[in-house]
Protein backbone atom coordinates (compact mmCIF):
# COMPACT_ATOMS: atom_id res chain seq x y z
CA UNK A 1 0.00 0.00 0.00
CA UNK A 2 1.29 3.40 -0.96
CA UNK A 3 0.92 5.78 2.01
CA UNK A 4 1.84 8.82 -0.09
CA UNK A 5 -1.58 8.80 -1.80
CA UNK A 6 -3.60 8.73 1.45
CA UNK A 7 -5.45 11.95 2.17
CA UNK A 8 -4.39 12.45 5.78
CA UNK A 9 -6.70 15.41 6.51
CA UNK A 10 -9.70 13.27 5.48
CA UNK A 11 -8.51 10.32 7.60
CA UNK A 12 -8.06 12.56 10.65
CA UNK A 13 -11.46 14.20 10.11
CA UNK A 14 -13.15 10.78 9.91
CA UNK A 15 -11.32 9.64 13.04
CA UNK A 16 -12.38 12.75 14.98
CA UNK A 17 -15.98 12.40 13.78
CA UNK A 18 -16.05 8.73 14.82
CA UNK A 19 -14.74 9.50 18.31
CA UNK A 20 -17.28 12.34 18.66
CA UNK A 21 -20.19 10.11 17.59
CA UNK A 22 -19.10 7.39 20.03
CA UNK A 23 -18.79 9.93 22.86
CA UNK A 24 -22.24 11.36 22.18
CA UNK A 25 -23.65 7.85 21.94
CA UNK A 26 -22.19 6.91 25.33
CA UNK A 27 -23.56 10.13 26.85
CA UNK A 28 -27.07 9.49 25.47
CA UNK A 29 -26.95 5.85 26.60
CA UNK A 30 -25.96 6.85 30.15
CA UNK A 31 -28.69 9.51 30.26
CA UNK A 32 -31.37 7.05 29.15
CA UNK A 33 -30.34 4.02 31.17
CA UNK A 34 -28.82 5.48 34.36
CA UNK A 35 -29.30 9.21 34.91
CA UNK A 36 -33.01 9.50 34.17
CA UNK A 37 -34.02 6.45 36.26
CA UNK A 38 -31.70 7.58 39.08
CA UNK A 39 -33.18 11.08 39.12
CA UNK A 40 -36.74 9.72 38.81
CA UNK A 41 -36.18 7.41 41.79
CA UNK A 42 -34.76 10.17 43.99
CA UNK A 43 -37.49 12.63 42.95
CA UNK A 44 -40.15 10.07 43.88
CA UNK A 45 -38.68 9.38 47.34
CA UNK A 46 -40.73 11.53 49.77
CA UNK A 47 -37.96 11.94 52.37
CA UNK A 48 -35.61 13.48 49.80
CA UNK A 49 -35.96 17.27 49.73
CA UNK A 50 -33.25 17.80 47.12
CA UNK A 51 -30.31 16.00 45.53
CA UNK A 52 -27.47 16.36 43.07
CA UNK A 53 -25.40 13.80 41.25
CA UNK A 54 -21.67 14.21 40.74
CA UNK A 55 -19.41 12.03 38.62
CA UNK A 56 -15.64 12.04 38.78
CA UNK A 57 -12.71 9.64 38.49
CA UNK A 58 -13.67 8.01 41.82
CA UNK A 59 -17.21 7.18 40.66
CA UNK A 60 -20.67 8.59 41.29
CA UNK A 61 -21.63 10.54 44.40
CA UNK A 62 -25.24 11.39 45.17
CA UNK A 63 -25.68 14.23 47.66
CA UNK A 64 -29.10 13.89 49.26
CA UNK A 65 -30.75 16.49 51.49
CA UNK A 66 -33.29 14.75 53.65
CA UNK A 67 -36.26 16.26 55.38
CA UNK A 68 -37.33 15.07 58.82
CA UNK A 69 -37.45 11.26 58.92
CA UNK A 70 -38.69 8.88 61.57
CA UNK A 71 -35.98 6.25 61.03
CA UNK A 72 -32.69 7.29 59.41
CA UNK A 73 -31.46 3.71 58.94
CA UNK A 74 -34.58 2.65 57.04
CA UNK A 75 -34.56 5.80 54.90
CA UNK A 76 -30.85 5.49 54.05
CA UNK A 77 -31.18 1.78 53.26
CA UNK A 78 -34.21 2.41 51.05
CA UNK A 79 -32.29 5.06 49.11
CA UNK A 80 -29.13 2.98 48.68
CA UNK A 81 -31.01 -0.16 47.62
CA UNK A 82 -33.09 1.87 45.15
CA UNK A 83 -29.94 3.38 43.66
CA UNK A 84 -28.36 -0.08 43.38
CA UNK A 85 -31.34 -1.22 41.29
CA UNK A 86 -30.95 1.75 38.96
CA UNK A 87 -27.17 1.64 38.52
CA UNK A 88 -24.75 -1.23 38.29
CA UNK A 89 -21.90 1.11 39.20
CA UNK A 90 -21.18 1.76 42.88
CA UNK A 91 -22.76 4.98 44.15
CA UNK A 92 -21.66 6.84 47.26
CA UNK A 93 -24.55 8.48 49.10
CA UNK A 94 -23.81 11.60 51.17
CA UNK A 95 -26.60 12.76 53.47
CA UNK A 96 -27.17 16.45 54.20
CA UNK A 97 -29.40 17.61 57.03
CA UNK A 98 -30.63 20.80 58.71
CA UNK A 99 -28.45 21.04 61.81
CA UNK A 100 -27.95 24.02 64.04
CA UNK A 101 -25.25 24.93 66.58
CA UNK A 102 -26.98 23.12 69.46
CA UNK A 103 -27.18 19.86 67.50
CA UNK A 104 -23.57 20.26 66.34
CA UNK A 105 -22.44 20.73 69.94
CA UNK A 106 -24.41 17.69 71.11
CA UNK A 107 -22.92 15.62 68.29
CA UNK A 108 -19.43 16.78 69.23
CA UNK A 109 -19.94 15.47 72.77
CA UNK A 110 -21.27 12.15 71.41
CA UNK A 111 -18.88 11.48 68.56
CA UNK A 112 -15.96 10.26 70.68
CA UNK A 113 -18.04 7.40 72.08
CA UNK A 114 -19.47 6.64 68.63
CA UNK A 115 -16.03 6.52 67.01
CA UNK A 116 -14.74 4.31 69.82
CA UNK A 117 -17.71 1.99 69.38
CA UNK A 118 -16.91 1.70 65.67
CA UNK A 119 -13.44 0.44 66.52
CA UNK A 120 -14.27 -1.70 69.54
CA UNK A 121 -17.86 -2.74 68.91
CA UNK A 122 -19.08 -1.20 72.18
CA UNK A 123 -22.35 0.06 70.77
CA UNK A 124 -24.30 -0.19 74.03
CA UNK A 125 -21.80 2.18 75.65
CA UNK A 126 -22.19 4.59 72.74
CA UNK A 127 -25.98 4.40 73.09
CA UNK A 128 -25.66 5.29 76.78
CA UNK A 129 -23.55 8.35 75.92
CA UNK A 130 -25.96 9.41 73.16
CA UNK A 131 -28.94 9.09 75.53
CA UNK A 132 -27.17 10.98 78.33
CA UNK A 133 -25.90 13.80 76.11
CA UNK A 134 -29.28 14.16 74.39
CA UNK A 135 -30.98 14.52 77.77
CA UNK A 136 -28.38 17.09 78.86
CA UNK A 137 -28.98 19.08 75.66
CA UNK A 138 -32.75 18.57 75.99
CA UNK A 139 -33.08 17.21 72.45
CA UNK A 140 -36.44 15.97 71.21
CA UNK A 141 -35.01 12.91 69.46
CA UNK A 142 -31.79 10.96 69.77
CA UNK A 143 -31.47 7.60 68.05
CA UNK A 144 -28.43 5.47 67.36
CA UNK A 145 -28.94 2.64 64.87
CA UNK A 146 -26.41 -0.07 64.03
CA UNK A 147 -26.42 -2.58 61.19
CA UNK A 148 -23.73 -4.76 59.62
CA UNK A 149 -22.34 -1.95 57.46
CA UNK A 150 -23.00 1.36 59.21
CA UNK A 151 -23.87 3.30 62.33
CA UNK A 152 -26.61 5.92 62.02
CA UNK A 153 -27.10 8.85 64.38
CA UNK A 154 -30.32 10.83 64.26
CA UNK A 155 -30.83 13.90 66.43
CA UNK A 156 -33.59 16.49 66.32
CA UNK A 157 -34.58 19.59 68.22
CA UNK A 158 -37.34 22.02 67.26
CA UNK A 159 -37.21 22.42 63.49
CA UNK A 160 -33.61 21.23 63.11
CA UNK A 161 -32.25 17.74 62.64
CA UNK A 162 -28.83 16.14 62.36
CA UNK A 163 -28.05 12.91 60.50
CA UNK A 164 -24.72 11.11 60.56
CA UNK A 165 -24.08 7.90 58.64
CA UNK A 166 -20.76 6.29 59.53
CA UNK A 167 -19.30 3.26 57.80
CA UNK A 168 -18.27 0.43 60.07
CA UNK A 169 -14.73 -0.78 59.52
CA UNK A 170 -14.37 -3.94 57.50
CA UNK A 171 -12.63 -6.97 58.96
CA UNK A 172 -9.60 -6.38 56.70
CA UNK A 173 -9.31 -2.75 57.87
CA UNK A 174 -9.60 -3.82 61.50
CA UNK A 175 -6.89 -6.47 61.05
CA UNK A 176 -4.62 -3.93 59.38
CA UNK A 177 -5.06 -1.52 62.31
CA UNK A 178 -4.41 -4.20 64.93
CA UNK A 179 -1.68 -5.97 63.03
CA UNK A 180 -3.91 -9.02 62.52
CA UNK A 181 -4.58 -9.49 66.24
CA UNK A 182 -8.10 -9.93 67.51
CA UNK A 183 -9.29 -8.51 70.80
CA UNK A 184 -7.78 -5.56 72.58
Amino acid sequence: MDFRNIRWPAVIAILVATVAVLGVGQFVYRMQTVDRPLRAFLASTPEVKSFNVQRDADGTTVNVKLGPVSDLRTTYTTITKGLEKVSKDPIKVVVADDRDAALDQAYYRMHFAIQESLQRGTFTSAEDVVTREAATAQLETARLYVDNDRVYLQLSDNDHYLYEVLDRPTEKATQAQTGGRTGL
